[in-house]
């Protein structure tokens, strides 16, 4: 195998894992997700082997402007989307597109969400 042939099966192999990780913690109502313990075993028994350890999410948006918050490890992936989905009764993320861009992933999504208040 070339490093050509080398580097397009990693690119492949990273779009696999990003559509699988989207696939267990993105799909469907995130919402009614993240309320049931059932589907947390089941996405972090299909993400945790994937997930570096010291995975760091930072949450980007108008409530963390002044202070940014740093959420770290798949619990504080968690704690992120648990933050983040408070105000919401519904939200959903649907996947449009996966892009390969070497040993990156760039997926593009459309969020679609009901809050609570209507």
């Amino acid at each position: 195998m070339t490093d050509g042939e080398d580097t397009a099966v990693v690119s492949r192999e990273n779009v696999e894992l990003a559509k699988r990780f989207y696939e267990a913690l993105a799909s469907g109502d995130m919402v009614a997700r993240l309320e049931s313990p059932d589907a947390l075993r089941a996405a972090g028994s299909v993400v945790g082997p994937m997930a570096d350890p010291e995975l760091e999410v930072d949450m980007v948006g108008p409530e963390y402007i002044s202070e940014p918050t740093v959420y770290r490890g798949m619990d504080g992936y968690i704690e992120a989307w648990r933050d983040w989905l408070e105000p919401y009764e519904s939200y959903r993320v649907e996947s449009e597109e996966d892009i390969d861009a070497g040993d990156k992933v760039v997926q593009l999504v459309r969020q679609v969400g009901r809050t609570r208040q209507g």
